[in-house]
């Protein structure tokens, strides 16, 4: 009788904490998902935003090219209209003056 009681508390104890670690756990986050496309226009690179979730203005770009790496913000490089809006949306345009430059 006690070796039954005492394996039930062992169960019950064990569900308890795998209850607990699962329902304490967080959702996951939802990341934006985006459609990017780029183009190069001179010396300048033409990104278009051509669909998907719209991008806050704190958004960190990261872009390498020939082993050249770099990062800047989205409203680094938007017109007024998307700054004003407060985020960068499908069909607007960001244009990296002199990206590829490299003197």
């Amino acid at each position: 009788m006690l070796a039954t009681f005492l394996l039930l508390l062992i169960v019950i104890s064990a569900f308890s904490v795998i209850y607990y670690t699962v329902s304490s756990t967080p959702p996951p986050t939802n990341y934006p998902n985006v459609t990017i496309v780029g183009k190069v226009e001179g010396n300048d690179l033409t990104l278009v935003h051509r669909g998907g979730d719209p991008l806050n203005l704190d958004t960190t770009i990261t872009i390498t090219i020939d082993n050249k790496t770099e990062t800047f913000l989205v409203k680094d490089y938007l017109d007024t209209e998307s700054i004003q809006d407060g985020e960068w949306k499908s069909w607007r345009k960001n244009t990296l003056s002199s990206l590829l430059y490299d003197p």
